[in-house]
């Protein structure tokens, strides 16, 4: 269940759920009219399925690819960026406790100074 006060922290629980990635799409054509895309893990077992009833229009089959891959390369993406978040949230903490620790030098350096 997503945590309203911890979004970061449900996105990555969302994450850790899922079977790892990369994931890929497979096309199954059932018939004329319907044509699956199979969201799929490294043995090829099927995680996801986008379906489309197409009528024939390319721009639709197209269409239910590109959401496919999206929904595919997705799991991929997710872990880049939680890390890239991660790698931020570090180098601003380390920035932080630098400016913290050079506040408190300089504090105590005027402490010092004045003879306090």
């Amino acid at each position: 269940m997503p945590n309203a006060n911890d979004p970061y922290a449900a996105i990555k629980a969302l994450r850790d759920k899922t079977i790892p990635g990369p994931w890929g799409v497979l096309r199954v054509d059932y018939d004329e009219e319907v044509v699956t895309f199979l969201i799929v893990d490294r043995e090829d077992s099927r995680i996801a399925a986008v379906e489309i009833t197409h009528g024939g229009d390319p721009k639709t089959i197209e269409g239910a690819e590109a959401d496919a891959h999206f929904i595919a390369d997705a799991r991929t993406w997710m872990d880049l960026l939680l890390l890239e978040v991660d790698t931020l949230r570090e180098d601003l903490r380390q920035a932080t406790s630098r400016r913290g620790l050079r506040a408190l030098l300089t504090s105590l350096c005027v402490m010092k100074a004045s003879g306090r």
